[in-house]
């Protein structure tokens, strides 16, 4: 575990502006909720939006005069889906093609461990931000709603938030695998963020019409809901199985690439 360790020793600083990030972004998003419930303004002109804005931009809740539809819509859909994940995979992507570009994957290989190990343990550190930021987040969330005096269910909130998890970690998966294939840290970097961007345009496609929908099941964003979890209550299992089922088939696939292929030390 020295590889994970280390790796997040040197990421600390990242993770905690994250998480700060995200405080903050949470508590302004719920700040201005109570404006947005009591004006009649704004919820005529989201009901008289086209059904396909609302499908893409809510998918499974957009009552935004409940705390979690407005939640999912200004928070949820973009702020965890999009950008964790581009996050995430952005950064998971430099991990080792970065250690090549700089001339310092000598120094990593030197390690008496696989290249196996090393990858995987480059990926476990990742792991802890993935943990933090999934209990820091809903502790804000439940303190500033008892400030603002509303009322959310705690324990779908959390499982909300648990089943963001494998989501982010199916992200993190798909970078490594980038980070892998490609020398350049920039172009592994490129390819993260354009497939995690590039699948949350397909999901949102796929919600437009029937006839699409099932072009929506190449996308990581399919199988994880924030909305119809926190505000329906239904808890996809299959999706999370799915997900964690992604994300064992991309570390399985990088590793066995890692392996084989030849890295010039210069």
């Amino acid at each position: 575990m020295k590889i994970a360790i280390h790796s997040l020793k040197t990421s600390w600083k990242g993770i905690l502006l994250l998480n700060l990030v995200f405080i903050g972004l949470t508590a302004m998003v719920i700040s201005i909720f109570p404006t947005i419930k009591e004006s009649s303004g704004i919820q005529e002109y989201i009901h008289s939006l086209p059904e396909s804005f609302l499908s893409i931009f809510g998918r499974s809740g957009l009552d935004i005069t409940m705390l979690e539809g407005f939640l999912n819509m200004e928070l949820y859909q973009w702020g965890w889906v999009l950008l964790l994940g581009v996050y995430f995979a952005f950064i998971s992507s430099s991990l080792i093609s970065k250690e090549i570009e700089n001339k310092t994957i000598d120094m990593l290989l030197s390690n008496p461990v696989s290249r196996g190990r090393i990858l995987l343990e480059k990926f476990l550190g990742l792991v802890p931000s993935i943990v933090l930021i999934n209990i820091t987040t809903p502790l804000v969330i439940l303190g500033c709603a008892a400030y603002i005096n509303e009322t959310i269910d705690v324990t779908y909130l959390f499982y909300t938030h648990f089943a963001s998890i494998p989501y982010l970690l199916a992200a993190c998966a798909l970078g490594l695998l980038f980070s892998v294939i490609f020398d350049e840290a920039r172009r592994a970097n490129t390819l993260a963020i354009g497939t995690i961007f590039g699948m949350y345009i397909i999901e949102a496609l796929s919600l437009l019409s029937e006839k699409y929908s099932a072009i929506g099941k190449i996308s990581l964003a399919h199988y994880y809901d924030p909305g119809k979890i926190l505000i329906q209550h239904d808890v996809d299992i299959m999706g999370i199985v799915i997900l964690f089922f992604i994300t064992v088939v991309l570390l399985a696939t990088a590793v066995i690439y890692f392996q084989r292929r030849d890295i010039a030390v210069v």
